[in-house]
């Protein structure tokens, strides 16, 4: 059996020394990587430690709810991230979300290609939807891999992508019948 669903089952059980041991190998595992997504979005270093350690907590705070069956990396990658924005709102910073900001700043040709191509698909399609082509498409990850990523069912998945898609394709149909 996966060491991690191991930690994750003793981290939700009542014996003390297996608690503590679990947290310290699941802490020690991701701290690192923790850190590092922390540190993207916040640019600051000490506030990157602090954050991380505020993610742990909270994990550890509702051990209770962890799910053995679900990736813990993608869970604890969605906390920190979550914890992230709520920091920078309650330092009332702007979180740059301006495609067009992200766009001028982004240097490479394949960036720019994947923003051109994100911009036409959000045309048609909302966000979410947008994100889950993208990842299938472009990055080739599977559905299973999405789902765990955003905690939505595979089938929720599969349904966005799939009414998505024929949503693309009806539009661009109909303005490439227009042209």
């Amino acid at each position: 059996m996966n060491l991690e669903i191991l930690a994750v089952r003793a981290l939700k059980g009542d014996k003390e020394n297996e608690i503590e041991d679990a947290f310290c190998y699941l802490y020690e595992k991701y701290c690192k990587l923790v850190y590092t997504c922390i540190f993207a979005i916040v640019k600051d270093s000490r506030d990157a430690e602090e954050l991380t350690n505020d993610t742990f907590v909270k994990v550890f705070n509702h051990r209770e709810q962890l799910c053995e069956e679900k990736n813990f990396k993608y869970y604890i990658i969605t906390v920190a991230k979550n914890i992230s924005i709520d920091f920078l709102k309650k330092k009332q910073l702007d979180i740059v979300l301006d495609e067009e900001y992200v766009y001028n700043c982004i240097q490479t040709k394949d960036h720019r290609e994947l923003m051109d191509i994100k911009k036409a698909i959000l045309e048609y399609v909302p966000q979410l939807e947008t994100e889950i082509i993208l990842s299938h498409i472009i990055f080739g990850e599977t559905f299973q891999e999405i789902a765990t990523y955003y905690n939505l069912s595979i089938h929720t998945i599969k349904s966005k992508y799939f009414r998505a898609m024929k949503k693309l394709q009806r539009e661009m149909r109909d303005n490439l019948g227009q042209s």
